[in-house]
């Protein structure tokens, strides 16, 4: 009897570990896809307009990968978390800046904001692109 108590014990724990573990690899999980029609730069990595999926790195919730549906097209950014507010779905923001796009920010739909290290000067001009639903 004692044995199985223990072993009952042991069982939930385990599970208790393994849903606390699902639990907070969740967020990380999370996804952008959009589809940009313009070339655009991710820090100083310059992208082809197109299909991609943006993500944030599994070890480090402060990178994020930008990365091409194809494949062929990858970046890796610095992020810094910003004010979280609701919004009605994920989007992507671009600012131009010496006549090209830099992609600056991105918000999912649970409000969490990161901002892009800036690897160029700041311009007033800035173009939001709402994904695309998969």
């Amino acid at each position: 009897m004692k044995k199985l108590i223990g072993n009952t014990i042991c069982l939930l724990g385990g599970a208790w570990l393994l849903g606390a573990g699902v639990a907070t690899a969740a967020p990380q999980d999370e996804q952008i896809v959009a589809n940009v029609p313009f070339d655009f730069v991710v820090g100083s990595t310059p992208m082809p307009a197109g299909k991609y999926v943006v993500k944030t790195e599994s070890e480090n919730p402060e990178v994020v990968l930008v990365e091409s549906t194809d494949g062929r097209h990858a970046a890796f950014a610095l992020t810094t978390p910003i004010s979280n507010r609701p919004v009605d779905q994920s989007a992507l923001t671009f600012e131009k800046r010496d006549h090209q796009y830099v992609l600056s920010r991105l918000t999912t739909e649970d409000g969490e904001g990161r901002e892009l290290a800036a690897a160029h000067p700041r311009n007033a001009n800035e173009v939001a692109l709402t994904p695309m639903i998969p």
